[in-house]
This record gives C-alpha cells, structure tokens and sequence, in this order.
C-alpha cells in the first residue's frame, strides 16, 4: 500500500514539473510580426531590385534583415520580433528614403516612393 502511494505521489510530482517545464516555454515566446510594402517611384512606377533593409530603432541588439524587392516592387519581411523599427529603402539613382515602424504580432504594410 505504501509503495502504491509514493508511485502515485511520484506521477503527481512528474506531472507537475513537466507542466511547469512546458507552460513556462509557452509564455516565453515572443510576439513577432511581418512588415510588406511596395518600393515605387514619385510617378508611381514599380522599382524591381530594390533594396529594403530593417533594423531596431537603436540597434542595441544588433538586429538587421535586408531583402530586394521582386519584379512587382514588392518586398515581405517575416517573423520580425514585436518592437520599434527603421526601414530603409534605396535604388539606383534614387535617394535614400527612411521610415519608423512598430513591429507587433499582425501583417504592416509599409510603401516607399523613391525620388
């Protein structure tokens, strides 16, 4: 009868660290987002080729992502942590723009026109 008891009380035991272990890896996540957008230029004309580069706003972690935009001027910036961003945009011929976003859990679209 006693051994029955402190299996039992082993099981509980078990039982509640791996819901602690398991709860806390849930919690621990970050919220993460996605930034689009459009590059054009001032006549509304796509700019294929592109480049957008995104970094924390004080860069204090060191964070930074740059992708080229597609044939359609489109760019897509995915699983990017919750948090206050610069977006750069730049082409050939064209002068540097920058834009301030806040990153949260949802879809941002962020267009660029280029001069």
């Amino acid at each position: 009868m006693r051994l029955k008891n402190m299996s039992k009380t082993f099981s509980t035991i078990l039982f509640l660290i791996l819901l602690t272990f398991f709860s806390t890896n849930a919690f621990a996540q970050t919220a993460t987002g996605t930034i689009e957008g459009t590059v054009t230029d001032k006549n509304g004309a796509v700019i294929p080729g592109a480049t957008v580069t995104i970094e924390l706003s004080n860069n204090s972690a060191g964070f930074k992502k740059i992708v080229t935009t597609n044939e359609n001027g489109y760019f897509v910036f995915t699983e990017i942590p919750s948090g206050n961003y610069e977006i750069y945009a730049s082409a050939k011929g064209f002068d540097l723009l920058v834009k301030y976003v806040v990153v949260s859990s949802n879809t941002t679209t962020t267009n660029f026109t280029l001069s």
